[in-house]
């Protein structure tokens, strides 16, 4: 084989690789239960997740419902009987109360950072499961974090 078919190649061969995740972000749109229309462009959503880090006047902030669910069962693990979700959010430190008990209140840190520390400080890591972050991605949440501080705050 002559240098220059080689070089054809090889050429050829970084193509390829360089255009599977295209091909696989294609493929899972396409296949997946919720699989919207390729040839058009996802919508843009009038609401965000409201732990994303960035502020967004003009959207509003929501809680995704899988991620509600999440929450809801930490929350009955974590907290027992009597539970009232709260979703209150600092957006400056990414912290939010989860869910009060009469006496207690369990928080959540997005932040990594802030995590890191809460977790120094004896918090518990929760991993964020797949479904999760997927559907925060879908939500608008570009990059969420894979692992979580809780902490049950008072009792």
């Amino acid at each position: 084989m002559r240098r220059e078919t080689k070089i054809n190649w090889i050429i050829v061969a970084i193509l390829i690789v360089g255009s599977v995740p295209g091909a696989v972000r294609v493929w899972y749109k396409r296949y997946t239960e919720d699989g919207r229309r390729v040839a058009l462009p996802d919508t843009a959503r009038p609401e965000v997740p409201y732990m994303l880090p960035v502020e967004t006047p003009t959207k509003d902030r929501i809680v995704p419902p899988l991620t509600a669910q999440w929450l809801a069962s930490l929350a009955d693990a974590r907290l027992g009987d009597n539970v009232a979700m709260a979703h209150r959010m600092n957006p400056q430190l990414t912290i939010e109360t989860v869910a009060e008990a009469p006496g207690k209140t369990l928080e959540i840190a997005w932040n990594g950072e802030l995590a890191a520390t809460w977790i120094a400080g004896g918090a518990t890591r929760m991993p964020l499961p797949d479904a999760i972050r997927m559907e925060l991605r879908d939500y608008g949440y570009v990059k969420p974090p894979r692992a979580v501080a809780l902490r049950v705050v008072g009792g």
